[in-house]
């Protein structure tokens, strides 16, 4: 964790390009929610903004994953973790609002609310799981193009693919407040979440090793 030495051109660039993919996600995930899945505006930014933010325990998870197999981290990569938590939720939220309102059912009305996940269905579970893989080729790429070693890469990677189930429902509650908790909680939550844990973060290790040629 010891920053001695370090110019702030090394420390600076990655946490600078990490905003990169929290920025971009949540554009695409938001329209791949509206027009393939067929959520109405306020889920779709409420879930975009989901998959744009990130998991502090998946990073947690991940740092660990790392230690176990001795692969060296940047000492400032939690950083990373600190730059993509908000911008992906006011960047989702802002397209959520300024695409304009979408009649939906308030929290309250289980009726509505249980045709919302009926609609909803494979298609949203399809959504967590594909994405996350997707997302990482992002992570994997940023992180090398701003010269993260192989760890830090992976860490990047494993960020972009997570998604948040802790800031973002906090801010969606109060911007979004007709979405559905039982839509952004159960995609991130109970399927994003496990499915990165279980598969993702070796997959994406996997991968990074590939670009690394290790």
């Amino acid at each position: 964790m010891k920053l001695d030495g370090l110019s702030l051109s090394v420390v600076g660039l990655p946490p600078l390009a990490a905003v990169m993919p929290s920025a971009i996600i949540p554009i695409w995930c938001f329209f791949i929610l509206k027009k393939a899945v067929g959520l109405n505006l306020p889920n779709a930014g409420a879930i975009a903004a989901h998959y744009g933010s990130v998991s502090a325990v998946t990073f947690s998870v991940v740092l660990a994953f790392l230690e176990i197999g001795k692969v060296p981290v940047e000492g400032y990569v939690p950083a990373l973790l600190a730059v993509m938590e908000a911008p992906a939720i006011i960047v989702a939220i802002f397209l959520a609002l300024r695409t304009g309102k979408s009649g939906t059912s308030q929290p309250g009305d289980m009726k509505k609310l249980l045709h919302d996940l009926k609609a909803a269905g494979r298609k949203l579970v399809a959504f967590a799981i594909i994405m996350p893989p997707l997302h990482r080729v992002l992570g994997e790429f940023v992180g090398k193009w701003c010269g993260l070693n192989l760890g830090g890469t992976t860490v990047l990677a494993t960020l972009a693919a997570s998604a948040s189930y802790i800031a973002a429902p906090a801010a969606v509650r109060i911007a979004l407040p007709q979405a559905s908790p039982a839509l952004y909680l159960t995609s991130s939550l109970a399927i994003t979440f496990p499915f990165n844990i279980v598969l993702g973060i070796p997959l994406y290790h996997g991968f990074a090793k590939i670009l690394f040629n290790s």
